[in-house]
């Protein structure tokens, strides 16, 4: 599953001649095989995003938000703002499917975009129902990172779904552990699919979800008296500053920052601190 890193093309949106709102425009994995999504080249404004897919299948679903106005009788407009987010779930949550007699216990975790993290989540549920014979689970980080087991189940019938059904609900950051107490009768290679992959639906269909906002770290080095500058102007970008250790920068009697701020508004950022600096302040976005 690749990762999807979505950068602007321009640090903003402008239009002269019309007054549109461009809500949920939502990049799923069936349109990033190669090609644009529908409608894209109706979009009434130059909406230019480069789409870097890392690995050779689905995409977690990505959610862009942009909005603008303008007179026109007015041969300028104002930029647009606009963000671009992922869907997480928003606490765990649990639910039961039984199938000829088999209990399945669908658990719905949020985690971090770290897979250690997510396996240590994994494990955790797993010591909740340690006397059942499976538990199994998938994964899917942010950054397109994705993890599964059937865990003595046959294979491919129970991690897939699961993953399959993460993938469908267009979360991400997601673990889903199905357990399974077996009830006495065989449900068959395709009955265990349908089993693990609907009760994964299920749980992942009631789960509360919230939507996050995509960050990126600016790198930036300036000189000492120019530190309150970068605190100002990260504050009017909601930006979140931690001075770093850089004995090189550190050499050459310079200070050396990092700025969380939201990867829509990174381009924008480096603009404002720069003017605000004369270019006294060099930036580098990851």
């Amino acid at each position: 599953i690749p990762s999807a890193v979505v950068m602007a093309g321009a640090s903003h949106f402008k239009s002269a001649s019309h007054n549109l709102s461009v809500t949920a425009v939502t990049f799923r994995r069936a349109y990033l095989n190669g090609r644009k999504p529908p409608g894209w080249s109706s979009l009434p404004l130059p909406l230019h995003l480069h789409l870097h897919l890392i690995g050779p299948r689905v995409t977690p679903t990505l959610r862009l938000v942009a909005s603008a106005s303008s007179s026109s009788s007015s041969s300028s407009s104002s930029p647009s703002s606009y963000a671009i987010c992922t869907v997480e779930p928003a606490a765990p949550h649990s639910t039961l499917l039984e199938v000829k007699k088999s209990r399945f216990i669908a658990n719905v975790v949020p985690c971090e975009d770290d897979m250690d993290k997510a396996m240590h989540t994994v494990q955790s549920i797993k010591a909740q129902y340690a006397d059942a014979r499976h538990n199994c689970f998938a994964v899917v980080t942010r950054s397109g990172v994705h993890r599964m087991s059937d865990d003595g189940e046959p294979s491919g019938t129970a991690g897939k779904p699961i993953l399959n059904a993460i993938l469908g609900s267009g979360m991400v950051n997601c673990v889903v552990v199905v357990t399974r107490y077996y009830g006495g009768i065989k449900l068959g290679t395709g009955g265990l699919a349908r089993a693990y992959g609907g009760a994964a639906v299920e749980a992942l269909a009631q789960t509360e979800r919230k939507e996050v906002v995509a960050m990126t770290t600016a790198k930036v080095m300036c000189a000492y008296d120019d530190v309150g500058v970068v605190y100002r102007v990260a504050g009017t970008f909601e930006g979140v500053v931690e001075m770093t250790t850089d004995e090189e920068i550190a050499s050459k009697g310079e200070a050396s920052l990092s700025v969380q701020v939201s990867a829509s508004r990174a381009g924008d950022f480096a603009q404002a601190l720069c003017d605000s600096t004369a270019g006294r302040a060099h930036v580098e976005l990851n």
